[in-house]
Parts: C-alpha cells; sequence; structure tokens
C-alpha cells in the first residue's frame, strides 16, 4: 500500500487512508466494517470505532459503515444482529470525526470551503464560510501531506470568495480553511 497518510485501528480491524482521498479496509468484518461504502471517496479524514468506521469527506459531510444501532435490542451483544451504522439526518458542515468502541462524534462549526470552481481563466473560485471577525487562512497542498498557506484574511462576512490564481498550474489541489 502506498500514499497512505492517515491510519486508525478497531477492535480486530483497520483502516487506512491515501492520499487522494480514497481508503483501504483489512481484518475482521463481522459488522461490516471492513465494507467500504462504494463510490467513497473524497475523504480527508478517517476515525474508527470497535466495529464501525467514519469518513469526514471534503463537502463537510460524513460517511458511517459497519456495526450500529441493534436490529434486536434483546440482544445486544450479538454482532451479526447489529444494524448498519449510520450518520443522523441533518449532520453536515463537520470539520473533525472520532469514534469510541460504540459511538461516533463529529465537529460541526469552524470554517468551511465550498467546493473550488473553476474560472474561465483556469483559476478556481473558492467559498469560505465562517465567523465574521475570526482571522482564517487557507492552505493549499498538491498531495494533502505538504501544505502551504494560500491567502490569510480577517472575515468581514459569513461568506468571503475569493481566487486561487495559480491553480492552472497544478492539475491536482486541495484546499483546506483553518482557524487559529
Amino acid at each position: 500500500m502506498s500514499n497512505v497518510i492517515a491510519v486508525a485501528g478497531g477492535s480486530a480491524h483497520s483502516l487506512a487512508l491515501r492520499s487522494d482521498g480514497t481508503l483501504a479496509a483489512w481484518g475482521d468484518n463481522s459488522g461490516g466494517q471492513c465494507a467500504i461504502p462504494a463510490g467513497l471517496g473524497g475523504v480527508v479524514a478517517i476515525a474508527v470505532g470497535g466495529f464501525h468506521n467514519l469518513a469526514l469527506k471534503s463537502d463537510g459531510t460524513v460517511a458511517a459503515w459497519g456495526a450500529g444501532n441493534p436490529s434486536n435490542p434483546n440482544n445486544p451483544t450479538d454482532l451479526f444482529d447489529w444494524g448498519q451504522s449510520v450518520v443522523p439526518a441533518g449532520v453536515n458542515g463537520v470539520v473533525a470525526v472520532a469514534a469510541g468502541s460504540w459511538h461516533s462524534l463529529a465537529l460541526v462549526g469552524g470554517p468551511r470551503l465550498a467546493p473550488p470552481a473553476p474560472q474561465p481563466d483556469g483559476s478556481m473560485e473558492l467559498i469560505l464560510t465562517g465567523i465574521p471577525g475570526w482571522t482564517y487562512t487557507v492552505d493549499v497542498s498538491s498531495d494533502l501531506v505538504n501544505w502551504t498557506p494560500l491567502r490569510s484574511f480577517v472575515s468581514t462576512n459569513s461568506v468571503t470568495p475569493f481566487l486561487d490564481a495559480a491553480a492552472n498550474n497544478f492539475s491536482r489541489r486541495f484546499y483546506r480553511a483553518v482557524a487559529p
């Protein structure tokens, strides 16, 4: 396996995040925790519980899979009788995820970048949603490992559009917003 930027382990399984936003899983699959959802990509962070996984996507949404709520509450210890993990409706704008043995956490809020929009001149328009008066730094990376500050500014509005004029020089760019 190559280009791995993060790894996490559960009770008897492991999950790896590659720099291209894809995942690999291996180990015990008794709760479906190694069955990565089809088409899952754009992942920027992972978390692993006892028998479930969380993947934070670049758009602030979360995917969850593996053992979840029991389908038979009278026998909550039977992993083969557990339903699949689900993310509650309305959870978006997530900036971080964490998982425990049988629970999940999502941190909602903070700065959020909309997906970049290509412009006719080859640049990319980015839109940062944040809190007016807060200082934000937007970083850029071509590999999700090495980050370079693109722009720092104090938000004067809750939504701030700006351009990455150098985007046409790169085949692939990733962005993140940071609030100190």
